[in-house]
């Protein structure tokens, strides 16, 4: 009888992980990270004292878009062989100065001399600034070519509010012998309120205003994008 060799089947080897070797040198970096403190709440003087620079930033930024930095552009006057155009303030305030340009240019293909003056007329009575001169003279200006000149001017009156008054323009020119005065279309008004341009000039240079302006808005990154203003 013969016999026949068992079989035998071997069980599966289970392999325990490896376990790195740790340097006997090694350092353990540990790195504490703190949470972000909720900044303090403002004082009652505080948040009165941020709203009222905040209402008077506003009120800044309304008075320089309405009553200075607007410009009028009126249509060119023309005289023969002559052009003139104009860009004047549309407000004027009582105790500042205002710029006006005038730009001449010859029209024709030849050369031109004369002398293009400007009046002030209505119900507010205008001057040039001191040292100033109300007109502009050319000789010999080329054909096609163009000359500007600057004045400044204020209004002779003693400052008041609520003014209504206005100021009209007229460019008398002469030119070849011939002298003519033509009125300008637009006119300008007066401000409400006087010193408008002084006070705009000072608050913006002045350095109390710079460091209300940097406080708050240390203040609103604080606030609103975290206690270190990321």
């Amino acid at each position: 009888m013969s016999q026949h060799p068992t079989e035998r089947t071997s069980a599966p080897t289970w392999l325990a992980p490896a376990i790195p070797r740790t340097e006997p040198d090694a350092l353990l970096h540990v790195k504490l990270i703190t949470p972000d403190k909720e900044p303090a709440p403002l004082s009652p003087w505080l948040r009165r004292f941020m709203v009222a620079a905040i209402v008077l930033g506003f009120l800044y930024l309304i008075l320089w878009g309405t009553y200075v930095y607007p410009r009028a552009y009126p249509p060119p006057t023309n005289f023969p062989s002559l052009s003139i155009a104009l860009i004047q303030p549309a407000y004027v305030a009582p105790g500042d100065e205002a710029d006006l340009d005038v730009t001449v240019t010859n029209s024709s293909t030849d050369p031109i001399t004369g002398t293009v003056a400007v009046v002030f007329e209505g119900s507010a009575a205008a001057h040039p600034a001191p040292l100033e001169e109300a007109f502009i003279s050319f000789d010999g200006l080329a054909g096609g070519a163009s000359l500007t000149r600057r004045i400044r001017f204020s209004i002779c009156q003693a400052p008041t509010f609520f003014c209504q008054d206005m100021i009209r323009l007229s460019l008398q020119a002469a030119v070849g012998g011939q002298c003519v005065r033509f009125p300008v279309e637009s006119q300008i008004a007066v401000a409400p309120v006087p010193y408008i341009k002084k006070v705009i000039s000072f608050l913006s240079s002045s350095a109390i205003t710079a460091a209300v302006a940097t406080f708050l808005w240390d203040e609103i990154k604080k606030r609103l994008l975290g206690a270190e203003g990321k």
